[in-house]
């Protein structure tokens, strides 16, 4: 790479030379300036909800990498997902949670969503992930059977009602397996826990979580 390449800023959406960039990928990366209003989660894993056995989610949901998973999901640009996932994985210092476990399932998206939307945000995470640490993706393996509401329109108990039962999971495919549940955001983590449930009573073992970001609360700080 020549300092003279230039890189687009999914930052601050400006082209600069590779002299200027933090990091780089595939004709993307995040400059300098940007990189500096990147926020880390304070320890990158912590204990989930009831089914889940540990999250791992390496960034903040705030500012830059807000607005990147933001354009990478609603913008189709599904270029920023691959990137943003192999940066989350080179923030992560021990990344031995990901040692024990047998395949990548990426959160499914109701069929109406996915028509809207074109692709499954997860489903690109996931893709990077495995190709990363060496794990077969599954995305058969569980499936959203109730369209529901939009998690971020919800609070409280409307968050673990909307998606009570909205997913199946079949035996065949995770009865013992150890799997890593793949997502763009950890909120409360209903939606995560709900699917650590199905793939539970499928048979699963062990259900580790791997989200790009957390949103931020009292805990972190």
């Amino acid at each position: 790479m020549s300092i003279f390449d230039s890189f687009y800023c999914i930052g601050c959406d400006i082209s600069k030379l590779a002299m200027f960039m933090d990091r780089t990928g595939e004709d993307i990366g995040i400059c300098k300036s940007c990189a500096q209003r990147i926020h880390t989660t304070k320890e990158k894993t912590f204990e989930g909800k009831e089914f889940i056995d540990l999250v791992v989610s390496p960034f903040l949901y705030d500012d830059v990498m807000r607005d990147a998973v933001r354009k990478f999901k609603f913008d189709d640009q599904r270029i920023f997902g691959e990137f943003l996932t192999e940066f989350a994985l080179d923030t992560l210092e021990d990344k031995s949670c990901f040692d024990d476990s047998d395949i990548i399932i990426p959160v499914p998206l109701h069929m109406n969503r996915l028509n809207e939307r074109g692709f499954n945000q997860s489903e690109i995470i996931a893709k990077t992930l495995g190709k990363a640490i060496g794990r077969e993706v599954v995305t058969d393996a569980i499936f959203r059977i109730r369209d529901t509401l939009h998690q971020s329109s919800l609070n409280g108990l409307a968050r673990i009602e909307n998606v009570r039962d909205a997913f199946t999971a079949f035996p065949s495919a995770v009865s013992g397996k150890k799997i890593i549940l793949v997502d763009d955001i950890y909120t409360m983590g209903e939606t995560a826990n709900e699917c650590a449930k199905t793939l539970k009573s499928a048979g699963a073992e062990k259900v580790v979580v791997f989200a790009l970001c957390k949103t931020i609360s009292k805990e972190m700080f």
